[in-house]
């Protein structure tokens, strides 16, 4: 059976499995771009003049932005990884426990064990209530 927690944790490492080759990607156009640029710079030096053919079809700039929004996914998929790693480690110890019938005493045991069980689950709810909020106020940030 599969928690909330552990499903998210799933597709977040589905998209990182998806984005890491578009970084790839971008890293290489980058450095593509970045050849075309200064073949074409040297070309104007020993030149003198504008050659249209050689000139590169990107700017680097541009380039550069779509490597860095490619970057920032990826480390926010990352944060997000831990962090539904860390809420699915917690909700695993306060996993609830049945209560069976039996005699009087094993009854008021059981209840006993019941009763730490709630307080655990509480306990854990209020954990993984004040990671979420921390979470949330980490993603209101603006990213840099």
């Amino acid at each position: 059976m599969s928690t909330p927690s552990n499903d998210a944790n799933e597709t977040t490492i589905h998209e990182l499995r998806r984005a890491v080759p578009q970084l790839k990607a971008s890293l290489s156009n980058v450095m593509t771009v970045a050849a075309d640029s200064l073949t074409y710079q040297l070309a104007l030096e020993n030149t003198g003049q504008q050659a249209a053919a050689t000139a590169p079809t990107q700017s680097i700039g541009a380039a550069l932005e779509e490597f860095y929004k490619h970057c920032d996914l990826v480390a926010h998929l990352l944060v997000t990884a831990l962090d539904c790693q860390a809420v699915s480690q917690l909700s695993g110890q306060f996993f609830p426990s049945p209560v069976v019938g039996g005699s009087a005493t094993e009854e008021v045991e059981k209840y006993q064990e019941f009763l730490l069980g709630l307080d655990r689950q509480v306990n854990g709810l209020e954990q993984i209530i004040a990671t979420l909020s921390n979470m949330a106020s980490d993603l209101s940030k603006p990213m840099k």
